[in-house]
């Protein structure tokens, strides 16, 4: 029979373990999840940009080696463009719900965004660049998704893998899906959730 002090202490060390591990694994648990669509507090695009251009020499490509770092500054160079970083991972339900309406997106916006979106000041349509950030732990969840969904690895997209979480943390990533939009007249706003993409086109001119 176990005493009444073996067992405070049992319950005390179980407490003090499963406090532990809330807070070692806080992270995982935040972005595992996603919540329903919400904008947050917008921020410039002066700060985004700065922030995932600090973060190239962390992040890699999805087959695992080191990122292109000229070409993402090549794309960085280009003032005229509507940049959307989505942010997604195999382990996220609601991301492989999401990614057949995005990849969809993607394709319209190919023939509708010029007709959609005002014109820069310089008189110029705009066009659009897409980051696909993957939040993985490792390879093998990568893979797997590329081949239910092959359009990830396509030239459709600047593919980035931040396996150690250090793009998510400085752009405030907290949750899955997550969606980025950094407009040319110097706005980003950030939508966590899964945003319905066959609308979301048309709010990209407000």
């Amino acid at each position: 029979m176990v005493s009444p002090i073996l067992m405070k202490l049992k319950i005390t060390i179980i407490f003090l373990l499963s406090l532990f591990a809330l807070f070692y694994f806080k992270d995982y648990f935040m972005i595992r999840h996603a919540a329903p669509v919400r904008q947050l507090a917008p921020r410039t695009a002066e700060v985004a940009l700065e922030r995932f251009q600090n973060s190239l020499p962390e992040l890699s490509n999805y087959d695992g080696g080191a990122i292109n770092v000229d070409k993402a500054e090549a794309l960085l160079k280009d003032k005229n463009v509507i940049r959307v970083f989505h942010f997604w991972a195999s382990w996220c339900d609601p991301c492989l719900n999401e990614l057949p309406d995005f990849f969809k997106f993607v394709e319209r916006s190919k023939t509708s965004l010029k007709s959609v979106i005002r014109p820069s000041h310089d008189g110029e349509a705009q066009s659009a660049q897409f980051i696909l950030v993957s939040l993985d732990f490792d390879q093998e969840g990568i893979d797997k998704f590329s081949q239910i969904f092959p359009k990830l690895k396509s030239t459709d997209f600047f593919q980035v893998w931040d396996k150690n979480n250090f793009l998510s943390k400085a752009l405030g990533v907290n949750k899955l899906p997550m969606t980025l939009v950094v407009y040319p007249d110097g706005r980003a706003v950030s939508y966590e959730g899964v945003l319905d993409w066959k609308i979301f086109l048309f709010s990209l001119r407000d």
